[in-house]
């Protein structure tokens, strides 16, 4: 580095690597799965689960799979260590797809059943 790099712009560096950087394996983290990107890859998803996933059930099964799924890959790209179960991630991930979409599957048949709950829909993707 040369004598005329000041301060902030070394720190504003090192935030930018941090972010960036795996700080246990030092490799790059997928971009999708970052802290940073949380909230703007959460919101079509959150949408989705709000405003399609009462319409159909399918809708809502397909929504609760994209939550798990983005849930998945952030977990991974965030993760504390170096090593990676595969066994029990890929276990974690068929067990919370599944009972996340059995449960919408569930909540919809159960306010087809009864129209008096249809108001009801809206709160279905917060149970599942």
């Amino acid at each position: 580095l040369g004598k005329d790099v000041s301060d902030v712009t070394l720190w504003r560096a090192r935030r930018v690597v941090e972010g960036l950087i795996h700080p246990v394996t030092g490799e790059k983290m997928f971009i999708l799965g970052r802290m940073s990107a949380f909230v703007l890859v959460n919101m079509p998803v959150a949408a989705g689960m709000l405003i399609h996933g009462p319409t159909s059930t399918w809708a809502a099964v397909f929504w609760q799979w994209a939550n798990q799924s983005n849930n998945v890959v952030c977990n991974y790209v965030n993760r504390s260590g170096a090593s990676v179960e595969w066994n029990d991630i890929l276990q974690s991930y068929a067990l919370a797809t599944s009972v996340s979409c059995g449960l919408a599957l569930t909540a919809g048949k159960m306010l087809e059943r009864n129209p008096r709950l249809k108001r009801l829909a809206i709160i279905v993707p917060y149970f599942a």
